[in-house]
């Protein structure tokens, strides 16, 4: 080489030198430095010539220079004249400042007239050890995250054929899905009975590209049952060729099984409800059914002359009938209030009147215990609009709560307009009640100890029907009591006054001797099967001059309808071969076909509950009494459909 080109070679080699960021280290069979590159000074700290003529062992921390010395002799003496030292964890270099830092290094030999030299090349990746230590805990943390919220994530790369999965995939496996698996059926790991909600996603995904999500279970060899959520997105490329396949599942076992509980649950609470309503339904059928014989007898005896002690009698036996009428009322009125079917009319009512009617029905009570009941409503005089029969029961059960329990004195009932409320209020000079009975005094079928129940009778359900009753009015009642002095109860309810100038007609009340008058002539068939109820429907209406046709179920209603000419029908709702409803809308029917005029139909049933009185009347029938039969519903009934078909 000439003399030009050696000083060439060496520039070039002093360049490469000065711009390598990796060190360049020559040293002798001693481990003496010969030659400190810019790069070495930059990774170790120290300047080339701190480093030249000194040991390379001050690069190597205490404990690895043993290791070192061994190292290079071996490899002195071996056949290669290069080796790459890449252990990871274990190379470890030491700064100026005293660091340590992760290396890779390249060893060479070369034999010189001074003897062998050794060129050793070095890599600082601390950095990237750094960094893959990083992204080794992040993946720790995954994993952990992953399994605490028993998710399993998988990545399936259709261009590398390779399956990716991270997360708790024993949770919904007992065999390890495989790419293989995957890519013939992509939904290989789920139950096959549930396949239908997984393709309608995917195929909705295909076709709109969102993200799909679908609930199914995952199919185990060991039969264990695993809900999961399954979301995921298939990645294609423009030629719509796929690419890869990113999902994730999460156990949702618990939730499903928590939902399968309530609705569970639910299901039984519905069967229980429907239970308790038809058990109800049926025992008020039952029940009416013989009080309807024997207020019905009651009731058409006190229309015939009776001497004193009969009469005496006969009132006590009509008023046990009421009485044990107004629980099964009250058993009724708190079955719908619990159940949420408890409907309010709204339609407009003067107060006075019903507050009227209210003081009437215990009129007679209160003057045989000889207790005052007085009245006063001046202060709210006029027309609301609301539930009048709601008000009217309200004012029934308070009026009843304060003759029951007062001895002597007085009961006053006020009514007042306030703030645009109604605020009605019932005083009594009773027995009071201390705090502690008043804080259960809403509670159903509570009063205030077993020796109440004993003195006063009762359910203990009133009160608590009021309550409901005015809560279900967005109202609200107070009450006050003193032992020993009586109690008071306020209740107030937002109803709206009716407007002045708004017509409204009032129930027609017919005096006894005019409907007897009116209703004589009236032709009545009478759809009854029980003999007993035939006999009270004959009583009643032989008190006005009506003889009935009856017939005893619904087939011979309808037949009996079309060969005769009746004005109206007495309709019972259970009847054998064909009951009430039914026969009412072969009479609808037939009406039409022959294009006769249609025929008033009175519903006569024990079954009282709302629901049922709502069906008698979309069947067909223009209204309905029910059992035990008042004389006067009964007749009010015949008088206005009689009056109407006259009109």
């Amino acid at each position: 080489m000439s003399v030009p080109s050696a000083i060439a070679t060496q520039d070039l080699l002093d360049g490469i030198l000065k711009i390598s960021s990796e060190a360049i280290i020559v040293t002798d069979e001693r481990g003496v430095v010969l030659m400190f590159s810019v790069g070495a000074e930059t990774i170790f700290g120290y300047r080339a010539a701190e480093m030249i003529g000194a040991s390379i062992e001050r690069l190597i921390p205490p404990e690895a220079r043993a290791h070192h010395r061994d190292h290079v002799a071996a490899f002195g003496k071996g056949p290669v004249d290069t080796v790459v030292m890449r252990e990871r964890g274990t190379i470890q270099g030491l700064r100026k400042d005293g660091a340590r830092f992760a290396l890779e290094a390249s060893l060479s030999r070369s034999m010189t007239r001074e003897g062998m030299v050794f060129t050793t090349l070095i890599r600082d990746v601390s950095a990237r050890e750094a960094g893959q230590a990083a992204v080794a805990a992040s993946e720790r943390r995954l994993r952990i995250a992953l399994q605490n919220a028993r998710m399993h994530v998988i990545e399936i790369d259709y261009q590398a054929q390779v399956l990716s999965k991270a997360g708790a995939e024993e949770i919904f496996f007992d065999r390890p899905l495989t790419f293989a698996a995957l890519e013939a059926d992509i939904w290989a790991g789920l139950r096959p009975d549930h396949r239908a909600a997984a393709d309608a996603a995917w195929r909705e995904h295909l076709g709109s590209g969102q993200p799909f999500r679908f609930e199914a279970p995952t199919n185990r060899a060991d039969g264990k049952c695993v809900w999961a959520l399954v979301t995921g997105e298939l990645v294609m490329d423009e030629q719509g060729r796929r690419l890869r396949l990113v999902g994730a599942l999460q156990d949702i076992t618990a939730r499903r099984l928590a939902q399968e509980a309530v609705s569970t649950a639910a299901a039984a609470a519905q069967a229980a409800n429907r239970a308790k309503s038809e058990f109800l339904a049926t025992m008020s059928h039952e029940i009416r059914t013989p009080l309807n014989g024997v207020l019905g007898m009651a009731q058409a005896m006190e229309l015939d002359p009776l001497p004193p002690v009969q009469r005496d009698r006969l009132s006590v036996i009509r008023e046990s009938g009421q009485a044990l009428l107004a629980i099964l009322d009250d058993v009724l009125d708190l079955s719908k209030i619990e159940a949420g079917k408890l409907e309010l009319e709204e339609a407009e009512f003067e107060l006075a009147e019903v507050a009227r009617r209210a003081q009437a029905a215990f009129a007679a009570l209160a003057a045989k215990k000889g207790v005052r009941l007085t009245l006063d409503v001046r202060q709210a005089q006029g027309a609301y609009v609301g539930d009048p029969i709601r008000v009217l029961q309200i004012l029934y059960n308070l009026i009843s709560n304060g003759l029951k329990f007062t001895e002597a004195g007085e009961v006053q009932v006020t009514a007042r307009h306030r703030h645009g409320a109604l605020v009605l209020a019932v005083s009594d000079t009773g027995i009071g009640m201390t705090p502690a009975v008043v804080e259960t005094l809403f509670t159903p079928f509570v009063q205030a100890d077993t020796s109440t129940t004993r003195r006063f009778g009762g359910t203990g359900l009133g009160l608590s029907i009021t309550r409901s009753l005015v809560e279900k009015m967005s109202g609200s009642i107070q009450v006050e009591s003193t032992p020993g002095r009586g109690s008071r109860f306020v209740v107030t309810l937002p109803l709206p006054r009716a407007e002045p100038s708004r017509e409204r007609t009032d129930r027609p009340r017919l005096a006894p001797a005019s409907t007897a008058r009116s209703l004589a002539s009236l032709r009545v068939l009478a759809a009854e099967d029980n003999p007993t109820n035939q006999l009270v429907i004959k009583t009643l209406l032989s008190q006005i001059g009506i003889e009935p046709v009856f017939v005893d179920n619904g087939r011979d209603a309808v037949s009996a309808w079309e060969e005769g000419a009746f004005d109206m029908i007495l309709m019972d709702v259970r009847m054998p071969e064909l009951d009430g409803p039914d026969a009412t809308l072969a009479i609808r029917a037939r009406e039409a076909v022959l294009g006769r005029p249609r025929t008033p139909i009175i519903g006569l049933t024990a079954n009282a509950m709302p629901d049922q009185i709502l069906s008698y009347q979309q069947a067909g029938m223009d209204t309905v009494v029910t059992k035990p039969i008042d004389v006067a519903s009964l007749f009010e009934a015949l008088a206005v459909f009689t009056q109407a078909g006259d009109s």
